[in-house]
């Protein structure tokens, strides 16, 4: 172990006794201590997903995938009376804005660990979580009055939330490893979570928690010496990249280094998460299983979007890629193809109903144009420029509620999913 090694382990062991010291306390923005609300989760059954080959593949006459109703139902916080007016929105953000969210009528995204939330109904930019508490704060998601980030103030990075309502800010998730990738809906959130192998990608397992069921604990959806990745949440269903027909079960390298994408066989699968904690194991279902390299998916109901590397050249592949789609057991849909010139820039798309946005940096896919945010619809499949072209990368994009909001260098923009060009 070198020295850099052992005083990352030595920061998140302090940082974990020091939280656990702090047990049962919550803190105001800005104050000092937090909660810890799990460390450890004895889930007491296996909950594997079932092997990949086991499942339909046959892609040709695709799989169905089980229709979103006929999943329990989440408790949801109450309707509001009428749809959320959301409202053209454009603001001047930080040099390295990023990690884009939105949820009734707020905005929310981070800028050099700092999230910074823009309410719309009163028109108000305020910073949510910023340098005042310890650590960087980073992969926000809103869920109404929820803000879900994590944050590295043990060594490692945990999942704390915010309440918007009363700016009560407390650990949520704590434990040895990284908690990441973060996604959040009606209550359900899903993440990644290494607490089994600190710095093991095998033990990169997909993990849930109701929010909105009082005195929930964490449960573990996988456990299967296999990578997860990239989930994401809509309604009971989530969707997430996983490694079971790769080479070595995970993704080779880090994202800043140079990807082997002949070994590196990611496919997109999903759980339906039952509320009832005690239930069976979730349902798992392929999505797709394409021999090339899947990742980064989004959920609607049964429509989930992708990226995809099947029949990319020439090298190197992680410089270009497509976007794909599918319905229930509709046949995949190639939407377009974009890329990015550096592998750590690769963006999920976003989708909502028949609509699916995509961020693309043109010059690096070698195709025509400058970066600008496209949405495709799943009825014409014909791809709009829906975001002016900008001569800055744009880094994430999100279509929830009505709405399309986007993030990068300098700026943040929402429109209104009704001025959205349909094709």
């Amino acid at each position: 172990m070198n020295q850099l090694e052992f005083q990352r382990r030595t920061m998140a062991l302090i940082g974990i006794l020091w939280l656990a010291a702090c047990a049962g306390t919550s803190v105001p923005v800005g104050g000092g201590a937090a909660t810890q609300t799990d460390t450890a989760v004895d889930v007491g059954v296996d909950l594997g997903i079932p092997p990949v080959d086991t499942l339909p593949t046959d892609l040709t006459a695709p799989p169905e995938l089980p229709p979103a109703d006929s999943v329990d139902t989440a408790p949801t916080a109450p309707e509001t009376s009428s749809p959320i007016a959301w409202t053209p929105f454009s603001a001047t953000a930080g040099s390295n804005a990023r990690g884009v969210t939105l949820s009734t009528g707020r905005i929310a995204w981070e800028e050099d660990g700092v999230i910074q939330v823009h309410d719309l109904a009163t028109k108000m930019t305020w910073t949510a979580v910023g340098k005042s508490e310890p650590g960087a704060h980073r992969e926000p998601v809103l869920d109404s009055d929820r803000l879900v980030f994590t944050n590295d103030r043990t060594g490692d990075r945990d999942l704390w939330v915010l309440d918007l309502a009363t700016k009560t800010l407390k650990a949520l998730v704590v434990a040895p490893g990284d908690q990441l990738a973060p996604s959040l809906d009606h209550g359900l959130l899903a993440w990644i979570d290494r607490r089994s192998g600190a710095h093991d990608a095998l033990a990169s397992e997909l993990w849930s928690m109701d929010l909105d069921v009082a005195g929930a604990a964490a449960r573990q959806l996988t456990s299967d010496a296999v990578e997860q990745a990239w989930p994401h949440v809509r309604g009971r269903r989530v969707v997430f990249t996983d490694f079971s027909k790769d080479v070595d079960k995970k993704l080779t390298g880090l994202p800043e280094s140079p990807i082997d994408h002949n070994s590196d066989n990611g496919d997109i699968l999903g759980l339906d998460v039952p509320i009832d904690a005690a239930s069976a194991v979730p349902k798992a279902f392929v999505i797709t299983d394409d021999p090339n390299k899947q990742a980064r998916p989004a959920v609607d109901g049964d429509a989930v979007a992708w990226l995809d590397w099947r029949g990319i050249t020439p090298e190197p592949k992680y410089a270009r890629f497509k976007i794909y789609a599918r319905v229930g057991a509709q046949a995949e849909q190639l939407l377009g193809e974009t890329g990015w010139n550096t592998a750590e820039l690769w963006r999920r798309p976003a989708i909502q109903g028949s609509r699916v946005a995509w961020v693309m940096e043109a010059t690096a896919a070698g195709l025509s144009g400058p970066h600008a945010v496209y949405v495709g619809n799943l009825t014409t499949q014909k791809p709009a420029k829906a975001v002016p072209e900008t001569s800055g990368l744009l880094l994430a994009v999100d279509l929830r509620e009505d709405a399309l909001a986007w993030a990068g260098p300098g700026h943040v923009g929402l429109l209104p999913l009704t001025a959205v060009p349909s094709e």
